[in-house]
């Protein structure tokens, strides 16, 4: 009866420490997945911390890789917008230097076309006065000649007629015995007073020939083949006779 007793107890015992360690072992598994679905849970909201921060950096890094190639590209939009301004500046500038060059290049012959019609007018002003003066001047020679003419037709024809009354007188001298040697000599061919040679070519002149010193004397004959007209002595004896002594 003790037995059985003392059998029931360390069965009861057995039975109680069994669902004790059993319970242990239900609580500690229970612990166990506990801690690993909070690892679990930790690993999982680490991973989609990380995740999310490589995304945050992906993103950010897109943005900044956005943002360079928008700067890039505004840049190089802004650059074209320069060389495109430049262009149409230089543009501008060439169009106007070839106006400016064109303009000079109409100027400059405008003023050369201006300047050969003024030449031409100037030229026919010129040969028109030269006409007229050469006419003139042929006109001039012609009433010049024309009035030589008369003059020497005028000078034969008083030649003639003193030839004439000349001998009249010399034939009453002759006839009276008076001297006729003065008249003879008067009335040697050539009218002028002169000593010189007669001269046909202005209607028969005896033309005077004078030494060629300070007294001017008449020479007798015309007796040298060149006359020096209008000299008494060279320059440098005139100077001397001046009281000149350079």
């Amino acid at each position: 009866m003790k037995k059985e007793r003392e059998r029931e107890l360390f069965k009861q015992f057995q039975d109680h420490q069994d669902h004790m360690v059993g319970l242990l072992a239900t609580q500690m598994k229970e612990k166990c997945d506990d801690d690993d679905r909070k690892i679990a849970l930790a690993v999982e909201e680490a991973e989609r911390k990380r995740e999310a921060e490589e995304w945050a950096k992906a993103e950010k890094h897109g943005q900044q890789q956005k943002s360079i190639r928008e700067h890039r590209t505004q840049m190089m939009a802004e650059k074209e917008k320069l060389r495109r301004e430049e262009e149409e500046l230089d543009l501008h500038f060439l169009r106007q230097q070839v106006e400016s060059d064109l303009k000079f290049k109409s100027d400059v012959s405008a003023k050369e076309q201006r300047r050969r019609e003024e030449a031409k007018k100037l030229l026919e002003f010129h040969q028109d006065q030269s006409a007229v003066r050469q006419g003139k001047e042929e006109k001039q020679k012609e009433e010049f000649a024309d009035m030589d003419r008369r003059h020497v037709t005028r000078m034969r024809q008083e030649e003639e007629e003193f030839q004439r009354y000349a001998e009249k007188v010399i034939d009453e001298a002759k006839a009276r015995g008076g001297h006729v040697y003065p008249l003879a000599a008067a009335v040697k061919a050539g009218p002028g007073g002169g000593r010189g040679p007669v001269f046909d070519s202005i209607g028969g002149l005896k033309p005077s020939y004078q030494v060629a010193d300070g007294t001017g004397v008449q020479m007798p004959t015309y007796c040298v083949p060149r006359v020096r007209k209008g000299g008494a002595g060279s320059v440098g004896s005139t100077q001397k006779r001046m009281g000149f002594t350079w």
